[in-house]
């Protein structure tokens, strides 16, 4: 499992990350029109892979088939309401888990609730 950096104090932030032995840029940002996070992934040289993605608690980001494993936005708290502008980094976080560490233990929302 890999945490990706999350800033508190930024709307806006781009930053790099390794998940399985490959590098990417991700961009976390602030829409203040629909009071929700979203996140983009490209590769080093800014190409795009994944954008405009609305981060949502335990679900895995669906458009992350670039990756092996899976994004997870996690809650610390039974909260599974969206992360507030100063809850990413704190209440929420963003966790990459490798395919071979994902199993029903993960505290992911089930498609029906």
């Amino acid at each position: 499992m890999v945490e990706l950096f999350t800033k508190k104090q930024n709307k806006d932030y781009t930053t790099e990350v390794e998940l399985d032995d490959v590098s990417y840029k991700y961009r976390l940002y602030w829409n203040s029109t629909f009071n929700r996070w979203y996140a983009d992934f490209t590769d080093l040289d800014g190409n795009p892979l994944v954008t405009g993605v609305k981060l949502t608690i335990g679900e895995p980001f669906e458009k992350s088939a670039i990756l092996k494993g899976k994004l997870f936005v996690i809650s610390s708290t039974e909260d599974t309401s969206p992360p507030k502008l100063a809850e990413l980094g704190d209440r929420v976080r963003l966790y990459y888990f490798p395919l071979e560490e994902i199993d029903d233990s993960l505290p992911i929302r089930k498609p029906d609730e």
